[in-house]
């Protein structure tokens, strides 16, 4: 028999690599399979006796493909899963990703017709953002009351103190 060419070695190599190839490309269930049809090949091919005189060295080896089998099979199975949900999670950023795009889009949407309103109204208008201190100025602040570009200060404290003090 082959036994005798290749000694303890061949069924242990020959099946785990289909169990290994079984469980890579199918999971869990596949390598089960490939896991139970492996030892019965092995016995069925590579045992002289058959299944009824098995000796303590042949068990160990099929305990050892059983083993083998499962471990490799499971692993397989945790990392598909793992890779499944990597896919969801890619594919929740990446909906979250374009909801952000679409905000983005209407923000600046929502800017740019403010700014059009405030334009076409020909009035002097600004925007304080209060967080850095900082007063946005459209033309208005130029043409209606006459300030000269270079000595408009961006801060609030630039408006306080040019109020009229009537007002």
């Amino acid at each position: 028999s082959l036994n005798d060419v290749f000694e303890d070695d061949l069924p242990l190599m020959a099946s785990t690599f289909a169990v290994v190839v079984a469980a890579w490309y199918g999971g869990l269930w596949p390598g089960l399979l490939a896991t139970a049809l492996s030892v019965t090949t092995s016995v069925s091919i590579f045992s002289d006796t058959g299944w009824g005189k098995l000796t303590l060295n042949e068990y160990v080896l099929l305990g050892g493909l059983i083993c083998i089998g499962a471990v490799t099979s499971l692993l397989f199975e945790a990392v598909y899963a793992a890779h499944a949900r990597m896919r969801l999670k890619q594919d929740e950023l990446s909906e979250a990703e374009a909801e952000r795009a679409k905000n983005r889009a209407r923000a600046h949407d929502a800017e740019l017709r403010h700014w059009l309103v405030v334009e076409a109204s020909r009035d002097a208008v600004y925007e304080w953002v209060a967080a850095s201190d900082q007063t946005i100025w459209n033309e208005g602040l130029h043409t209606l009351f006459g300030y000269p570009r270079g000595i408009v200060d961006q801060g609030a404290s630039w408006w306080c103190e040019h109020i009229h003090p009537v007002d």
